[in-house]
Formats: C-alpha cells, sequence, structure tokens
C-alpha cells in the first residue's frame, strides 16, 4: 500500500508531497533532508543579510535616520521583508531593505504603528518604477541612482516624534491586578 506521508516546503515555499511504502525509505528522508538544509541555509542568508545592514546603518549617517533605507545589492530579494522587519525590530523605526536587481533595485518596507508607510511612499512616487502596499508594509522597484534622494526626502517628511518612536510593550492578556508585583513593574520599566 503506498500512502502520502506529509508534505514539506522546499526553499522557494512550494509544498512538496512526498509518497511511501514505508516512512523510513529515502524516498521520503532524502528531500525531508534536503528541505531541512534549503531551511537552514535560508535562516543563515537572512541572518548575514541583518548583519550586513545592522553593520552599515551603525557605520555609516543613517544611525541618525528616523527612516531606514538600507541598500544591500546583494542580498536576494526575497529575504528583504524579513530583514527589513528584523531591523524594524531593532531600531524601532519604519524600515526598507532594497536589493539589487538585474535593471533596477527591489524591496520592502517595514512599519512601526503610528507611521503609514503607503502615505509616505505616495510623497515620493516619482523616485520609483512601482509601489504599492499598506501603512504596515509596502514594496517596491527604485532606480538605484534614487536611492539616496529616496532615502532624504523620506526623511525629510517623516514627522515621527521621539515618542513615537520609543518601543512600546503590548500586553494583550488580561491579568489578575494581584500579579503585579515590585519585581515585575521593574522588568516593565527596563
Amino acid at each position: 500500500m503506498i500512502t502520502i506521508e506529509g508534505t514539506v516546503t522546499d526553499i522557494l515555499g512550494y509544498p512538496t508531497l512526498f509518497f511511501s511504502r514505508d516512512a523510513r525509505s529515502p524516498a521520503v528522508s532524502a528531500p525531508i533532508n534536503a528541505a531541512a538544509a534549503g531551511g537552514i541555509f535560508a535562516r543563515s542568508t537572512t541572518e548575514k543579510g541583518k548583519e550586513e545592514a545592522i553593520r552599515i546603518i551603525e557605520t555609516t549617517e543613517l544611525k541618525n535616520d528616523r527612516v531606514l533605507v538600507v541598500y544591500l545589492p546583494d542580498c536576494h530579494e526575497s529575504l528583504a521583508g524579513i530583514i527589513a522587519g528584523r531591523i524594524r525590530e531593532k531600531y524601532h523605526r519604519p524600515a526598507f531593505v532594497l536589493t539589487g536587481g538585474e535593471t533596477s533595485a527591489k524591496g520592502s518596507g517595514r512599519s512601526i504603528e503610528s507611521y503609514s508607510m503607503y502615505e509616505e511612499l505616495v510623497k515620493c512616487a516619482d523616485l520609483m518604477i512601482q509601489f504599492g502596499g499598506h501603512p504596515m508594509a509596502a514594496g517596491l522597484s527604485i532606480e538605484e541612482k534614487n536611492i539616496e534622494e529616496f532615502r532624504r526626502r523620506l526623511n525629510v517628511n517623516c514627522t515621527l516624534t521621539d515618542e513615537e518612536l520609543r518601543p512600546k510593550i503590548v500586553i494583550d492578556v488580561p491579568m489578575p491586578v494581584s500579579y503585579i508585583t515590585k519585581e515585575l513593574v521593574e522588568q516593565i520599566s527596563l
């Protein structure tokens, strides 16, 4: 009897079905091992991209920007959104990560609650080939020669206050008042 052993998502995100008479057979274990190796490769590539973005921010004038625009020409475009999200989390600022393409740079942005990414992109529409998104995330294509002006204009137009750039702690689970202790207050104050 042949059974479907399950699905595994490959490195490109496509589900793959595995059929086998025995779950220990090479027909199952080899593709699963390959998929696991692909996941490790994607994670390490994402981590390298994030580390490079942080290095660029920390060693250039970008560290003073309220809206971060980081160009990683050698990064794969499929990782731009993930890296932008991690940069946004680290710096609590809207972040765009742009990657090199064949004819133009492509990228993704991730935002914070008080910054409408799409509305701000509309103000820079003349610099981009195309763009789309919503308040919390966006994607765009832009000629490499326009990246620095794009960064400059986003920051000139930015109205985020210091208060809006402070990380927020969101508590979404009700908790009895008796749980509030001096230690908890000290931890939250950090």
